[in-house]
């Protein structure tokens, strides 16, 4: 490297310079030794004053030249330990706390000669660890067949209806039903108040079997004519899931919702229910034409009920 920057600093500006100076001084020698007197004293004075200066300068520069690769090294090699104690520092560590998720051999035995940076590793190592354990992925479809069972079995429960109809107009519902069990006959308790714009109203009705009685706000209760049978008034705010194609949404806190829209109802249905038991917590319909919007809380899914067994 030396050579060659000494012939490129000779074939430069400086070096021609130099060359020049050199010849016009060897000359001028020349032209003096073949003078005598003052004469030749001028002109080695002259050649001395002209074109010593110039080799000086031009001795400099070839100096400062060729000091520049030998700092340039100094200096690459006094970086060269910070970098390296660096990359011990900040390095090791990572390699350390990726290979303990894998385990090899080489690299346990490093985390072990250096307990300081296998204790780094350690909180590290548990990240990747529960990233990669086996989990169970959410299946919308098994979790719509869950939900289907859970509400085919059924046999008792709670459940809250509102109905907005719009206009300060609405009727809240607590339907509380027990489906019977062959010995003791179904059983619906019904409260309902109605609100709008004249003020609001309660009606209870009770309906055992195949008897239904009504008690308004005189609180006296009178026979009524049994519509629907139970299990069909009690099917009315239960989920029906049918055949529809549903859209399962999985949230946090172990809650889904499913998505389907009611044909018969012309209605956006959304389901909220528990993502690890399929049982319904609250229900949301919302019918395209504009008409009442129905929210179903499902607020105890068959669970003890109490409900009269004998006529009131």
């Amino acid at each position: 490297m030396t050579l060659d920057r000494i012939i490129a600093i000779i074939s430069g500006p400086w070096g021609i310079i130099a060359t020049l100076s050199l010849v016009a001084l060897l000359i001028g020698r020349e032209v003096a030794g073949s003078l005598a007197g003052r004469q030749a004293m001028r002109w080695r004075r002259g050649l001395t004053v002209g074109a010593a200066p110039l080799l000086a300068v031009f001795a400099v520069v070839v100096t400062l030249r060729l000091l520049g690769p030998i700092q340039a090294v100094l200096g690459a090699a006094s970086d060269t330990v910070p970098t390296a104690t660096a990359a011990i520092a900040g390095v090791t560590p990572t390699v350390v706390a990726n290979a303990t998720a894998t385990a090899p051999p080489p690299v346990q035995a490093v985390a072990t000669a250096a307990p300081s940076t296998a204790a780094a590793a350690t909180p590290a190592a548990v990240a990747p660890t529960a990233a990669i354990t086996p989990s169970a992925t959410p299946d919308g479809a098994a979790l719509v067949a869950q939900v289907r069972t859970t509400q085919a079995d059924v046999r008792r429960g709670t459940v809250e209806t509102t109905v907005d109809y719009g206009g300060g107009i609405t009727a809240v519902s607590t339907a509380t039903f027990d489906l019977g069990d062959g010995q003791q006959p179904p059983r619906l308790l019904l409260s309902t108040t109605y609100k709008g714009a004249t003020g609001s109203r309660i009606v209870r009705r009770l309906t055992i079997g195949s008897q239904t009685w009504q008690r308004g706000a005189d609180a006296i209760w009178v026979r009524q004519a049994t519509a629907d049978d139970i299990r069909a008034q009690v099917a009315e705010v239960l989920p029906q899931l049918g055949t529809n194609t549903i859209a399962v949404t999985f949230m946090p806190a172990r809650v889904a919702t499913l998505r389907w829209y009611e044909a018969t109802r012309d209605a956006d249905v959304a389901l909220q229910v528990d993502a690890a038991t399929g049982v319904p917590q609250e229900e949301r319909r919302t019918i395209r034409s504009g008409g009442p919007t129905l929210v179903v809380r499902y607020i105890n899914w068959d669970g003890p009920v109490d409900i009269p067994n004998l006529a009131p």
